[in-house]
């Protein structure tokens, strides 16, 4: 019942905003819309304020975990992102390339900066928490108390534990071995997220139709 709640609170949120956000400023081709740069955004905006030197390596691999936590416990991605399966874990390709291109989509939000071979971001804007619900900032603030202080290349071994989506997926596919090898680095095989809720049904049941909603709101919005 609780989780219910929280997806037909969000439904209602996301409803209210349609008009909106059908004048809203930004690049039709986009793989998000603007409600969805301001969450991301904002998410990033909380971590890179909770965490010194955040570098793109970690906070890639947090925004992921920031998905499979939400997912396991509550049946509702966190963000709602694809993750592809690359040689250092879950990646979203899209946040990776406009991080990597100079930051467009979400230079509302924050910057980056070089540090020798290493990509930082950078922010000094307030978070707002409009797109948030009280569960969201829980889920962040443990993200933030369980990984603060590991490094980027401990997140990466941290998913590529032999009991993680990343690792069943890049394993069956035949993609361990190259990445092991060094042969490759990147895929464009993607993560069933939903295979987290395996003999979860009531959980299953909750993210099928949080998916199914979101589609149709998407649809409605162009």
């Amino acid at each position: 019942m609780y989780l219910t709640k929280i997806v037909l609170r969000r439904c209602k949120n996301i409803i209210t905003k349609i008009e909106t956000m059908s004048g809203a400023n930004h690049n039709s081709n986009s793989f998000l819309n603007k409600q969805k740069v301001d969450k991301i955004g904002n998410t990033i905006i909380y971590l890179a304020t909770h965490i010194n030197d955040l570098y793109i390596t970690k906070l890639l691999k947090l925004i992921y975990l920031l998905d499979e936590l939400s997912i396991k416990e509550r049946g509702i991605p966190f963000l709602g992102l694809k993750y592809k399966v690359w040689q250092a874990g879950p990646v979203n390709r899209d946040l990776y390339i406009d991080i990597n291109e100079g930051v467009t989509i979400f230079k509302n939000y924050f910057t980056v900066t070089q540090n020798g071979t290493s990509t930082q971001i950078i922010t000094d804007i307030p978070f707002n928490d409009d797109e948030f619900s009280d569960s969201d900032i829980a889920l962040l603030d443990r993200i933030v108390d369980l990984y603060k202080f590991k490094t980027g290349p401990e997140l990466v071994s941290l998913t590529h534990r032999p009991s993680s989506l990343w690792y069943k997926k890049a394993k069956e596919t035949g993609l361990l071995e190259s990445f092991n090898d060094g042969t490759r680095n990147s895929s464009d095989r993607e993560l069933s997220m939903e295979d987290l809720l395996i003999e979860q049904e009531d959980k299953l049941k909750i993210y099928r139709e949080h998916i199914e909603f979101q589609k149709t709101i998407n649809s409605l919005q162009k």
